[in-house]
């Protein structure tokens, strides 16, 4: 037997009604499912999944690895490893996790949790899916420090940008 640890950082969802809920929505006999890290010694639970309704495929728990933001609007996210690309159409619905507001893909950010449903994958490497929707996590709080990479910060008409506000920080700097 397995037990998982859930802590302030464990995301509940409800992957019908795509929405946030508390953990004491679940109850005795819930078919749920658990995300934890990859990390195999691991047994802290990232996300519990309930409600996953038979004829949809469940949440699916992602991190914004790359992402390039395109002329017509729509976002192709690097995740898994470089395992998969995650593109959005231009019906693709993008919500805050916490708040259920409407979000946009300048709201995405390298490093950024994301559930996201969609019907199937290519078998292609790495393989592709179009998203129908998608739900923005908190970033964790990480305790190493992030290195930009060229190959890893958000490019929009083949700029790079990086996160400002971080990189001063790096520097020594003061923000506000």
């Amino acid at each position: 037997m397995i037990v998982y640890q859930i802590d302030a950082q464990t995301a509940f969802l409800d992957s019908g009604k795509k929405t946030k809920v508390s953990p004491s929505a679940r109850k005795q006999g819930d078919m749920v499912y658990i995300y934890h890290a990859q990390d195999t010694t691991s047994t802290t639970a990232e996300a519990i999944v309930i409600n996953s309704p038979m004829d949809t495929a469940v949440a699916h728990l992602h991190t914004i690895e790359n992402l390039a933001i395109h002329e017509d609007g729509t976002v192709t996210i690097t995740s898994a490893q470089g395992q998969i690309l995650l593109t959005t159409d231009t019906d693709t619905v993008i919500t805050s996790y916490d708040t259920a507001a409407a979000l946009q893909v300048f709201d995405l950010q390298i490093g950024q949790p994301f559930f996201t449903w969609y019907d199937m994958t290519t078998a292609s490497e790495p393989a592709q899916a179009t998203i129908h929707h998608m739900m923005i996590l908190p970033k964790i709080q990480e305790k190493t420090q992030v290195v930009y990479q060229k190959n890893i910060l958000p490019v929009i008409n083949d700029l790079y940008f990086v996160p400002l506000r971080e990189t001063a920080q790096k520097l020594g700097l003061t923000t506000t």
